[in-house]
């Protein structure tokens, strides 16, 4: 799976909340925030500047060369179960 530099960037910054938010006392509420932006909205904002990148450099854009980027969505969907379960752990104790 072809992961861009927004990806990349997204994962380090999610770590390093992760270590942050584990030392604090977090809610539910995170919980469902963070289901709605890695099911949704993060998929979206990275298969966005993926094709925006690839457009740029190509003439001609053929609808098979991008259809990779469609895997971003279960990619994403399993950050999020993870980061769902790392939560969950965290209310539970």
């Amino acid at each position: 799976m072809n992961l861009g530099y927004f990806d990349y960037t997204f994962i380090v910054i999610l770590i390093i909340l992760n270590i942050v938010f584990w030392k604090k006392r977090t809610s539910w509420k995170l919980g469902c925030l963070i289901g709605i932006i890695f099911y949704i909205l993060i998929p979206l904002i990275s298969i966005g500047i993926e094709v925006n990148r690839y457009t740029v450099d190509k003439d001609l854009v053929d609808n098979f060369e991008l259809l990779y980027t469609y895997f971003r969505f279960p990619f994403y969907w399993a950050i999020g179960l993870v980061q769902a379960i790392i939560l969950g752990i965290k209310t539970k104790k």
